[in-house]
This record gives structure tokens, C-alpha cells and sequence, in this order.
């Protein structure tokens, strides 16, 4: 029962994340279709973004995890987050 309990957070967070991964990659599909060249690399930045993020939930290379650290740290994801949601929203 302890493991469990302390397993949920954990699959909890990576449902999560997982999920706001399809949302960034269905964000970036609805700044596509806004029209105009400038929305065109917006969404394409942002579906590559949300892939990443979606991929980041499974088992990455030892030098991939290296130079992003960032993304496994609850502030370096939420920085990421706040900066990913500026971009899409100006």
C-alpha cells in the first residue's frame, strides 16, 4: 500500500504532462489555421514544443537528458510552461 502511495504522484504527473503535451500540439494546429506567415512558424514552434514535451515523459538518451535538464525539475518545467504559454498567446 505504501508503494502505491507514493507511486501515484508520479503517474499522476506524467498523465499530466502527457496530456498538456497534446494540448500544446493542438494549440499549435489552431495558430496554424489563424492564417498569416507569423501564426504558420508560431504553430509549427508550438507543435514541435508540445512533441517535446510529450516525448520527454518516456525514456530519453543519456545526452539528450543532459542538455535539458531543466525539463525534469518541477520549476525548470513550469518556467518552460509559462514561457511556452506567453509564446503562443502574443
Amino acid at each position: 500500500m505504501d508503494t502505491v502511495r507514493r507511486a501515484f504522484p508520479d503517474v499522476a504527473l506524467r498523465i499530466t504532462n502527457i496530456i498538456v503535451g497534446c494540448f500544446m500540439i493542438i494549440g499549435g494546429v489552431c495558430v496554424i489555421t489563424a492564417g498569416g506567415f507569423p501564426q504558420f512558424i508560431r504553430g509549427i514552434y508550438c507543435i514541435v514544443l508540445g512533441v517535446v514535451v510529450f516525448l520527454f515523459e518516456f525514456r530519453l538518451p543519456a545526452g539528450i537528458a543532459r542538455h535539458v535538464s531543466f525539463m525534469f525539475s518541477f520549476v525548470g518545467r513550469g518556467i518552460f510552461y509559462i514561457l511556452q504559454h506567453w509564446m503562443h498567446y502574443t
